[in-house]
């Protein structure tokens, strides 16, 4: 066996495929960020300028190659939902990990002004249920992030350490936590904003715009797609439904084929949910 031979049988050795018959997620995490913001003097504890960095990120990896049905981000967190018919580079996992954090660790150091990087990891899910248990499960997360934040940094403004202020948090019920913020900060949990409890979604819309066709010699009406940053999510299952709604496509478990089994239509309860 040549050089050559031996170097690409060595580079082919971990060259794993992603399976068909999966629906996809591609979780995208910031490394080191809680070092990061405290360094670039953020709003604690969530910031809007950060935000928009986040969710440019994600849609700058949406219009990357990448076929993305939705993009939802929370804290310093991006999940990519791909269709499940259309995954780049022959389904390859590593040139898809490399290349997905890649685009969004280029896109939100370009956004925030310094070096930073996220990871990715895949997840392979066999049904549309698991899909929406998935976004279900992050949005929990990011409203846990939420009460926790505004916890701990009300706590701080009192004068408590950073030592303490988690101690007196550890295993706290969320109910007191939420009276607690009340009291010493005069701050209702239900009245903050949308986004920061429930995190952003993104997903494609479509809309109308004025043209002019040359041949005709008049103005016409076209219809176009560009990506909605939606900052007023639904909270649960009903984030679950909105996610799988933007899957052009599903899987057949009957005839055990990739292909349209039925589109989805926004606002109605998928099969299988």
């Amino acid at each position: 066996m040549s050089l050559q031979e031996r170097m690409v049988e060595i580079e082919g050795r971990h060259r794993r495929t992603v399976p068909d018959r999966v629906f996809l997620v591609a979780r995208l995490d910031g490394r080191a960020f809680h070092q990061l913001t405290r360094s670039l003097d953020l709003e604690r504890p969530l910031d809007t300028g950060f935000r928009d960095r986040m969710t440019a990120a994600a849609s700058h990896v949406m219009n990357s190659g990448f076929k993305i049905c939705y993009a939802y981000t929370q804290s310093d967190e991006i999940s990519l939902l791909f269709d499940p018919a259309s995954v780049p580079f022959a389904r390859r996992e590593s040139k898809l990990i490399s290349v997905l954090a890649g685009e969004a660790s280029a896109s939100i150091s370009l956004g925030l002004g310094v070096a930073a990087s996220l990871d990715c990891r895949l997840l392979e899910m066999s049904s549309a249920s698991e899909v929406a248990d998935y976004f279900i499960w992050r949005q929990q997360d990011a409203e846990r992030n939420c009460l926790n934040g505004y916890a701990y940094w009300a706590l701080r403004s009192k004068g408590m350490d950073a030592g303490g202020a988690t101690s007196k948090l550890d295993g706290m019920p969320r109910k007191q936590k939420k009276d607690m913020l009340r009291e010493i900060a005069g701050i209702d949990y239900g009245s903050l904003a949308v986004w920061e409890r429930r995190g952003a979604g993104l997903y494609y819309e479509r809309y109308e715009k004025i043209g002019y066709d040359p041949v005709k010699g008049k103005q016409v009406t076209v219809e176009r797609r560009r990506i909605k940053v939606d900052l007023n999510l639904p909270y649960g299952v009903e984030h679950g439904q909105l996610a799988l709604s933007q899957i052009p496509a599903f899987w057949s478990r009957r005839n055990g084929n990739m292909g349209i089994d039925g589109w989805v239509d926004p606002g109605r309860r998928t099969a299988g949910l």
